[in-house]
């Protein structure tokens, strides 16, 4: 990681590799993928004058920006709306920032997939109303307050169930104890399921009625792309991209960060009412069609690249 103090010896071989690489496979152009790689793209192609293009899919401030070089590049990539106004703050940049959201495979992340054998297997049958949450657990997740919102949805709605799909990461594993220790102190540990980390997501997104993503940060929020894409109405806190992917009361609901009163309200309004569910998973597979198709992200990308060869041409 670049400026980390620990890794300032070899980052000069680092990048040493990168330029052997660079020249010896004729790159064309180097796309550093996230914010903390851009310093190693731009040592790495500088000396061969290859353009250089920055994916920002994390929320950042003018301040980082400005510490890993982005107003360094050739063009640069925001997944939010919120990111791209920051790189056009920089004059350089200004011209050169491309709107592009992450896409999701919307033919792998298909309503007509069945989350049958999921339910069956977590001992969930056809009548309970399942809320999801997916990814690491983690506090920026918010999935402390998910579960204080959920024992207010239990208290109005018995048939509620939460299904909790991702695991630790690094030294998550006291917060992990902590969520276990207040679901058994709101005596909810028969409706509140950890499912762990799974290597496909798809059956278990088919086996929840509403995904609920109340993360205090969030980078982008492929999970509601991907719920929307299967027609799963999603409830999301007011953070970095997830209002551009949620549309409110159209697609599902956008709740202040950590206001458990608010989310408790909204998830037990959609648990009461089948048929706003089904018609903001219906919104919600049109929008996705229209907005966060991969192939229509890679072909914009590829718009990047296009641009950015026929510069160097000319």
């Amino acid at each position: 990681m670049w400026r980390k103090r620990k890794n300032i010896l070899l980052i000069p071989f680092a990048v040493a590799r990168l330029r052997k690489v660079v020249a010896s496979e004729h790159v064309a152009i180097v796309h550093a993928n996230s914010i903390w790689d851009i310093p190693y793209a731009l040592w790495a192609a500088r000396p061969s004058q290859i353009p250089v293009v920055a994916h920002i899919r994390t929320e950042i401030d003018r301040k980082k920006a400005g510490k890993y070089r982005v107003d360094k590049v050739d063009a640069a990539i925001a997944t939010s709306s919120k990111c791209m106004n920051v790189l056009k703050s920089f004059s350089r940049l200004e011209s050169r920032v491309h709107y592009i959201p992450n896409g999701a495979n919307l033919e792998r992340f298909n309503p007509s997939i069945s989350g049958d054998f999921v339910r069956q297997r977590h001992g969930l049958d056809s009548e309970a109303v399942v809320f999801g949450a997916f990814g690491r657990i983690d506090r920026t997740k918010g999935l402390d307050v998910l579960i204080s919102a959920f024992s207010e949805v239990r208290r109005r709605v018995a048939r509620a169930k939460l299904l909790l799909v991702g695991d630790i990461e690094g030294k998550g594993s006291s917060f992990k104890e902590e969520l276990i220790r207040e679901v058994d102190s709101l005596d909810l540990s028969d409706a509140v399921l950890f499912a762990g980390w799974q290597q496909d997501v798809v059956p278990y997104l088919a086996a929840i009625d509403v995904l609920v993503m109340p993360s205090r940060i969030e980078d982008f929020g492929r999970s509601a792309v991907e719920a929307m894409a299967m027609r799963i109405p999603v409830i999301a806190s007011d953070t970095t991209a997830l209002p551009e992917i949620v549309v409110n009361d159209k697609t599902g609901y956008i709740v202040p960060v950590d206001d458990v009163t608010r989310l408790a309200e909204r998830m037990t309004e959609l648990a009461l009412n089948p048929a706003k569910r089904k018609a903001f998973g219906q919104a919600g597979r049109e929008r996705a069609e229209e907005n966060f198709e991969l192939k229509k992200s890679v072909l914009r990308i590829e718009m990047v690249y296009a641009q950015l060869m026929a510069l160097k041409k000319g």
